[in-house]
């Protein structure tokens, strides 16, 4: 086993740690900022995208975890 791929457990539940993790590694990638965009209400679009994105791919990985 290597030590690379553990983490230290941050939260009690370890839902909540799953959760913060994807939504670390969404960020990772979609990490655009308000000065990107012409109004505060298209930036608030991509937030509601971002979160989006990350409710889903938590519910997915959720269902895989209950069906092993």
């Amino acid at each position: 086993l290597k030590k690379s791929g553990f983490r230290y457990q941050i939260f009690e539940d370890a839902f909540v740690e799953l959760e913060v993790d994807i939504r670390k590694r969404i960020l990772k990638d979609f990490n655009r900022k308000e000065q990107d965009f012409e109004s505060l209400d298209a930036y608030n679009d991509y937030l509601e995208l971002l979160e989006t994105y990350s409710k889903i791919i938590f519910f997915l990985l959720l269902l895989r975890m209950m069906q092993c």
